[in-house]
C-alpha cells in the first residue's frame, strides 16, 4: 500500500507548478564566517532523473510504488493528463480521461492508479485504472449525487476520497471497493471527505476526524484536542495521524493508536511555536512540520515510542521546511533555502550517524520539491534549466567521496566590514586534492552597488578540510534595508561531490540608518528638528522662561528615519549647576536609564517614534538671566555611527 500523495502534496504540487519563491522571514544570521560542525564522513547525495512530459511543457509526479510513478503531464495542446511512468522501461504512459479534456493521477498501489478526470459532460469524477488488466480502462467511480468527486488514496481494492452528495450540496467521504461484482460508491458521511486507507480502515474528516472499518462497518469519532475541529490525514497499520484545533485555538498534530486498550487523541505538541501539522506516518513514526520557538516552520519526525524529546526538529536549508512522506529511514519534503528562498526537494536519513537535511538538487533550474518516497527513490517535481517543471525521480545514495559544502546556511556582515569571509568545508575522504567553484549573485543586494561580484576556484590539498573566499562589500551612505547576496558552490572536481549546504545567504545588515530628534514646548505641535541631524542641537532647540523653582516641560520625539526596524540608544545630559532635570517615557521616570552608560534602548519601526518628556527646573541658587539646558541624543551604531541631538533650554528670569 502506498498512501495517496495528492491529498498532502497538493499544498505545493497542485496544478503542477505551485512551488514558489516567496521568502520566509530571515532567521537570526550566523556570525560572519560561522561554520557548522565538520561534514559527516558519509554524505547523502542524489541523482535527479527527468521523467519528461506527454509532449507539453510541464509534468509533476506525486506517488510511487515499485517501478511505477504517477502524476500529471501536459499534452502539446496544453491539457494535463494523468500518467504512469515505468522506471524499468523508461516509458511514460498517457492514462487518458473519462471523456473530457483533463485528468490527474493522485495515488498508486501496485498497478492500480486513482485520481480524478473530466467527463464528456464537463464534470470531474474520481477514477481508477488497473494497469495489469488485459485492456486497461479508466473506470468512472461516479459520485454521491453531485457533479464532482475525487479519489485520493488506494489500498488493495479499496479507493477513498471525496464527492459532492448533490448538485449544490457539500462534500462527503466515500469508499469504493473495486473487488465487488457491481461496485458502488459508499457514502461514509457528509460534510467532509476521506483522506487515506490502510487495509480495511478509512480515515478522514466529517466535521471532526473519523475512522471507519469497512469490514465491520464500524464508525469511530476520536474527537478533538479541545477545539471545534479535527481531521485525520493518514493511517499506517493501526496508527492514525492528523490535526486538531486545541482549546486555545491552535492547530496541533495528533496520533490515534487503534491498537491501544482505550484509544484517545495524543497531542504531539510543537517545536516550541504555536502550531504543528502531521502529514504522514509509518510504523510508530510521524512526520510533518511545526512552528519553532523562533517562529520558523521546520520539518519534524515524532517517535511515538520515545520517552524523552519525541519530536525531532529536522532543521531547514536556511528557511522554512516541511516533511511530507517517509519510508523506512528516509524522510522527504520541501525546504526553502537561504539566499533566494526557492523551494528545494530534501531528504533526511534517520539512520545516519549525523543526520541533516540534504538538498536533492534539481534538473538544472532553481526550484524542486519531493512528494513521496519508497526505498531509495524519491519522486516529485523539479525545474529544468529551461525553466519548465518536470516530474522527477531522485535516486538517493550515500557516499564517502570528498564532499564540499559551505560552512553555514547564512552569513551576516555590516556594510562597512569591507569584505565578508566565507568558509567552505570538506568532508568524506580527505585523500587527494579536490576543488570546487564558488560564485556570488545578487538577490536583494545589487552587484556593483552593494557588493562586488566574485567567483573562482577553491583548491583543497590532500588532508585539508576547510578553505575560505572573500566577498568585497561596497560601503556607501545610502540608508538601506538588509540585503542578500546568494553564495553558491558548483562543479566539484572529478571524484568529489557537493554536500548541503551548497547555497547560502550573505546578509548585509541594514546600513546607514538614522535617528531624528524633534523637540517642542507643546505635546503635539511646534516641533523643531524634522530632518535636521546635528550633534549640538543647532536648529533643533526650544527655549522657555522660568522663575527659580518653576518646572518647565519639553516634549521630545525620537523618530526612526531609516527604512528598517532599528534599535537606537538614547542618552540625556545631567543637570547643570543651578538646575535639576528629569526624563520621562510616558509616566515612567527614565532618568536613570538615560544617564546610564548603556542608555535607554528604543526599538522603532521605520517612521515610528517614541515620545519622551524633559522636566527642567532652575533651583533657588540659579542666577537671573542664566540659561539652564538639557540635551537628548539618539544614536544608531550599525555600520557607522549616526546621532542626532535636541536641546531644551530654560532662561531664568528671577
Amino acid at each position: 500500500m502506498h498512501r495517496g500523495s495528492g491529498r498532502r502534496r497538493a499544498t505545493w504540487a497542485s496544478g503542477l507548478v505551485a512551488l514558489g519563491t516567496a521568502a520566509a522571514a530571515l532567521t537570526p544570521a550566523a556570525p560572519s564566517g560561522a561554520a557548522s560542525a565538520a561534514p559527516a564522513s558519509v554524505t547523502l547525495t542524489a541523482t535527479a532523473r527527468d521523467l519528461g512530459t506527454l509532449g507539453g511543457g510541464a509534468s509533476s509526479a506525486v506517488d510511487i510504488d515499485g517501478d511505477l510513478v504517477v502524476g500529471s503531464a501536459f499534452l502539446p495542446s496544453g491539457q494535463p493528463h494523468a500518467f504512469a511512468y515505468d522506471l524499468a522501461t523508461s516509458t511514460m504512459r498517457d492514462l487518458g480521461t473519462l471523456g473530457g479534456a483533463t485528468s490527474e493521477a493522485l495515488a498508486v498501489d501496485g498497478t492500480v492508479v486513482v485520481g480524478q478526470s473530466r467527463t464528456a459532460a464537463g464534470d470531474n469524477h474520481a477514477f481508477a485504472i488497473d494497469l495489469a488488466a488485459a485492456s486497461p480502462q479508466m473506470r468512472d467511480l461516479g459520485t454521491l449525487g453531485g457533479r464532482e468527486s475525487r479519489a485520493v488514496a488506494v489500498d488493495g481494492s479499496l479507493v477513498v476520497g471525496q464527492s459532492q452528495n448533490s448538485v449544490f450540496g457539500g462534500g462527503a467521504a466515500f469508499v469504493y471497493d473495486l473487488s465487488q461484482p457491481t461496485p458502488t460508491m459508499r457514502n461514509l458521511g457528509d460534510n467532509g471527505g476521506a483522506s487515506d486507507v490502510s487495509g480495511s480502515v478509512v480515515v478522514g474528516q466529517l466535521q471532526t476526524a473519523f475512522v471507519y472499518d469497512v469490514g465491520s462497518s464500524t464508525m469511530t469519532r476520536p474527537g478533538t484536542l479541545g477545539g471545534a475541529a479535527s481531521w485525520a490525514t493518514a493511517i499506517d497499520g493501526r496508527v492514525v495521524v492528523g490535526n486538531s484545533v486545541t482549546s486555545s485555538n491552535r492547530t496541533h498534530a495528533f496520533a490515534y493508536d487503534l491498537a491501544a486498550a482505550s484509544p484517545s487523541l495524543r497531542d504531539l505538541g510543537t517545536l516550541g511555536g504555536r502550531y504543528s501539522v502531521a502529514d504522514d506516518a509509518q510504523g510508530r513514526l510521524v512526520v510533518g512540520h511545526s512552528e519553532t520557538a523562533g517562529n520558523d516552520g521546520h520539518a519534524f519526525v515524532y517517535d511515538l515510542d520515545a520517552t524523552a524529546a519525541p519530536m525531532r526538529d529536522l532543521g531547514s536549508l536556511g528557511e522554512y521546511s516541511a516533511a511530507y512522506d517517509l519510508d523506512r529511514n528516509l524522510v522527504v519534503g520541501v525546504a526553502q533555502r537561504a539566499g533566494d528562498g526557492t523551494g528545494r526537494a530534501f531528504a533526511y536519513d534517520l539512520s545516519a550517524a549525523e543526520p541533516e537535511l540534504t538538498d536533492l538538487g534539481t534538473l538544472g533550474g532553481s526550484v524542486g520539491g519531493a512528494a513521496a518516497v519508497q526505498g531509495d527513490r524519491v519522486v516529485g517535481t523539479s525545474m529544468t534549466s529551461r525553466g519548465d517543471f518536470h516530474a522527477t525521480v531522485w535516486q538517493v545514495r550515500t557516499s564517502t567521496a570528498p564532499a564540499l559544502e559551505l560552512g553555514a546556511f547564512r552569513y551576516a556582515v555590516q556594510e562597512n566590514a569591507t569584505r565578508a569571509r566565507v568558509t567552505v568545508m570538506r568532508g568524506g575522504s580527505t585523500a587527494g586534492a579536490v576543488s570546487v567553484r564558488y560564485a556570488t549573485r545578487g538577490f536583494s543586494a545589487t552587484a556593483g552597488r552593494d557588493f562586488r561580484s566574485t567567483s573562482g576556484v577553491l583548491r583543497f590539498p590532500a588532508g585539508q578540510t576547510r578553505a575560505t573566499f572573500t566577498v568585497p562589500l561596497i560601503d556607501d551612505s545610502v540608508r538601506e534595508r538588509k540585503e542578500t547576496v546568494m553564495l553558491t558552490l558548483t562543479s566539484p572536481s572529478s571524484g568529489a561531490i557537493l554536500a548541503t549546504p551548497n547555497a547560502a545567504a550573505l546578509v548585509i545588515r541594514a546600513s546607514d540608518q538614522r535617528p531624528d530628534g524633534w523637540v517642542s514646548t507643546r505635546a503635539s505641535s511646534g516641533f523643531a528638528g524634522n530632518n535636521v541631524y546635528t550633534g549640538n542641537g543647532r536648529r533643533q532647540t526650544r527655549t522657555l522662561t522660568a522663575r527659580r523653582t518653576q518646572t518647565r516641560t519639553f516634549h521630545v520625539r525620537v523618530y526612526n528615519d531609516g527604512n528598517a526596524t532599528n534599535t537606537f540608544v538614547v542618552r540625556g545630559t545631567a543637570a547643570r549647576a543651578g538646575s535639576t532635570v528629569r526624563y520621562f517615557d510616558g509616566t515612567t521616570d527614565v532618568t536613570g536609564a538615560l544617564r546610564s552608560r548603556v542608555g535607554l534602548r528604543l526599538s522603532l519601526a521605520p517612521r515610528a517614534y517614541e515620545a519622551l518628556t524633559v522636566r527642567l527646573t532652575p533651583t533657588r541658587s540659579a542666577a537671573a538671566g542664566s540659561l539652564k539646558s538639557a540635551t537628548i541624543t539618539a544614536t544608531w551604531r550599525g555600520d557607522g555611527t549616526r546621532s542626532d541631538t535636541v536641546r531644551a533650554v530654560v532662561r531664568v528670569v528671577r
